[in-house]
Formats: C-alpha cells, sequence, structure tokens
C-alpha cells in the first residue's frame, strides 16, 4: 500500500516557551518547516496555559481548531462580549488572524493549518473498544493518544501505542483504505485530526 505511516514517541516531539506557559509540538507537515517562520501547510501541538489571561499568537493565513483537555478556558474575541466558554473535549474553530485573549488555564489541544486547506478534529472517548474509519485518498491523519494505550491497524500493519504518542498517515494513493483502532485499556482518549488540500 502506497502511504507514508510514522509513529512519534514523545522523544520526537518539541517543547518551547510561549507568554502563557508552554507548548509542545506534536508535528508539523512539511516536517522541515518552522512554526515562527509560519511557512507550514499544518501543525499539531499541546499546550499548557498556566496564566490567567494570556493572548494567542496571530497567524494571518490559518485557521485553529483548539480542544481544552484539562482545566477551563473562556475566549474574548476582539473584545467583544460575551466570552465564549469552551466545552471540554469539545472542538472550536476560529481564524488565526483573529485577536485573541483567553481567560482561564488549562491543557489543550491545538490543530492549526493553512485556510487554503480543510481541517478537522475529532475527539474520541473509545468507548465502545472499537472504531473504524474510512481514509481518503491524499487527505493527511494524524491520531493522538491523549490517554491510554490502543492497536492501529493500517492496509495489514498493526502497531500498537501508548499514552503520548501519535500515528502519522499521509500519501495515501488507494481507495477504500480503512484505520481499525482497537481500544486495549479502558479510559483510552484520543485525538483524531484530517487534512484535506483543495487542489
Amino acid at each position: 500500500m502506497d502511504a507514508n505511516i510514522k509513529i512519534l514517541k514523545e522523544t520526537d516531539f518539541k517543547t518551547t516557551a510561549w507568554s502563557g506557559g508552554d507548548t509542545t509540538q506534536i508535528y508539523i507537515y512539511p516536517e522541515t518547516a518552522q512554526y515562527a517562520d509560519q511557512d507550514f501547510l499544518y501543525r499539531i501541538s499541546t499546550a499548557t496555559v498556566l496564566s490567567e489571561t494570556s493572548r494567542f499568537t496571530r497567524l494571518e493565513n490559518y485557521d485553529r481548531i483548539l480542544t481544552v483537555l484539562e482545566g477551563s478556558m473562556e475566549l474574548e474575541r476582539e473584545k467583544q462580549l460575551p466570552l465564549i466558554p469552551l466545552k471540554p473535549l469539545k472542538p472550536f474553530l476560529f481564524g488565526g488572524e483573529v485577536p485573541i485573549i483567553s481567560h482561564g488555564q488549562c491543557k489543550d489541544f491545538n490543530l492549526m493549518f493553512q485556510k487554503s486547506a480543510q481541517g478537522q478534529v475529532r475527539i474520541l472517548p473509545m468507548e465502545e473498544g472499537e472504531a473504524e474509519f474510512v481514509l481518503e485518498p491524499e487527505n493527511h491523519y494524524v491520531l493522538y493518544l491523549i490517554k491510554g494505550r490502543l492497536n492501529v491497524t493500517f492496509g495489514g500493519k498493526e502497531c500498537f501505542l501508548c499514552n503520548g504518542e501519535a500515528l502519522v498517515l499521509n500519501q495515501i494513493r488507494e481507495t477504500g483504505c480503512k484505520l481499525k483502532i482497537t481500544r486495549k485499556e479502558e479510559n483510552t482518549l484520543l485525538a483524531l485530526c484530517c487534512i484535506a488540500f483543495n487542489g
């Protein structure tokens, strides 16, 4: 099967400080891109927000999907009221060019992608034990295991993921490819990102 499959461990991630806490880059594409240069097509990260009030970095050419994993956060958009409360484990989409101030302390999960693309984040508690997805050719997929353990089967290949690891799938050429996820312990929680490029 023609596809690029990569498993990333926590030692592969890059953690840096920002004004409100710290952020851990899980994956950036292309892999030679630099977040500071804003030359990436998409970036996946987690962040720990330690300051009660923080100002988000402006990303003029990007959209963002932010999901609160722990704690609580409200967003202030261009000094407009009321504040926007973010529900835990519910992805929230907004434009990176919009001035945003956050209120509250939390750990969150982020997908940033160029406006020429389309991004989606699904948070899956894996309550049923198994899940299966049909993957679209040419799309990029990144699975991040927030907590727990699971098996992933794709194209006849099987791999095992532990808490805090990620699986990258891109350059899929065939139609009808299926991704099967099997929970190996209770309280397993994962994030599945899909990035589609237009044209």
